[in-house]
């Protein structure tokens, strides 16, 4: 890992696990330098990449002292590096950066000034573009007044990672570091494992959302377990969906808000109406498959009949 040198921690640590990143992942780390709160330092953790990935980071570190770099001698997996770059780091505040996003200037200048307004919140998130790989426009992400985490108490906001809200992106929201340190061993390899972690995390802290455009997210329209058909996560993934009904989501949940000694005792009653939303969505899912398989199933006897 590189030095620190003799700077004391900063504010904000942003951690950007990587893989494979190459030249995708310097337009990411150039707007994160650009920022105008600059009391911050980016720590980049390759996963054992097998392309120039490693050689960009010594290329960067070697320019910003901001900038410090680790280096796995295998691929641990995503998860591990996730979590490597939060025990590397010092600040704060801490954000993960996904190597092939993009941030406005004020990022985390505004975000920042909203956890300090706000010392009871755990994360703050804001608006954001998403875009796919090539860069075309797909969808703006914004939360309307209704699920809106500031006007919302702490059942009613884990309720929102039950629904079909892109709340999940949450995961790369700015947090305070101390919330992360309690709960990152729940962290754990489930499907959908972003969107459980903020659950469990939501039960504990207050979330906060600023409704400005400050981060262009990008989405790949290939599925997790096809484009990283080796890591531990998509194995999970593809047995954990391979069944009509998973409950192993909502168990973890369930389990962490009545063994928590964070979660206060009035937050434990939402464990029900949270099993009733955690229903409502696997049937919704079934459904969901139900309708993809009758159009299969239609495709087929239309193909079959069209051929005879």
């Amino acid at each position: 890992m590189s030095a620190r040198t003799d700077r004391p921690a900063p504010r904000v640590s942003i951690g950007m696990p990587v893989y494979n990143g190459g030249e995708r992942m310097r337009r990411a780390v150039d707007s994160l330098l650009a920022q105008d709160f600059e009391d911050f330092e980016l720590v980049i953790s390759d996963n054992a990449s097998t392309d120039g990935t490693w050689d960009l980071c010594r290329e960067y570190a070697a320019r910003d002292p901001r900038v410090r770099i680790s280096r796995n001698a295998d691929n641990e997996g995503i998860m591990a590096n996730f979590k490597k770059v939060l025990a590397l780091s010092a600040g704060e505040y801490f954000m993960w950066a996904a190597f092939d996003d993009l941030w406005l200037p004020s990022f985390l200048a505004r975000l920042t000034a909203d956890l300090d307004a706000h010392p009871e919140a755990g994360v703050t998130l804001c608006r954001f573009d998403v875009v796919d790989e090539e860069g075309e426009p797909m969808f703006t992400f914004g939360l309307d007044e209704r699920h809106d985490p500031n006007r919302l108490g702490r059942v009613a906001t884990a309720r929102l990672f039950y629904s079909r809200l892109k709340v999940n992106y949450y995961f790369y929201g700015l947090f305070r570091r101390a919330l992360l340190d309690a709960h990152i061993g729940e962290y754990v390899p489930i499907v959908a494992v972003e969107r459980w972690f903020l659950a469990k995390l939501a039960l504990v802290a207050p979330f906060r959302y600023v409704d400005e455009v400050l981060h262009v997210r990008t989405h790949s329209r290939i599925k997790f377990a096809n484009r990283y058909p080796d890591d531990p996560l998509s194995r999970v993934f593809v047995a954990q969906t391979a069944s009509p009904v998973t409950l192993a989501p909502f168990a973890s949940v369930a389990r962490f808000a009545l063994a928590s000694p964070d979660v206060r005792p009035w937050v434990r009653l939402g464990v029900v109406p949270l099993f009733f939303a955690y229903a409502g969505r696997q049937l919704g899912q079934i459904r969901h498959r139900l309708r993809l398989a009758g159009r299969r199933a239609a495709h087929r006897f239309l193909t079959q009949k069209t051929a005879s």
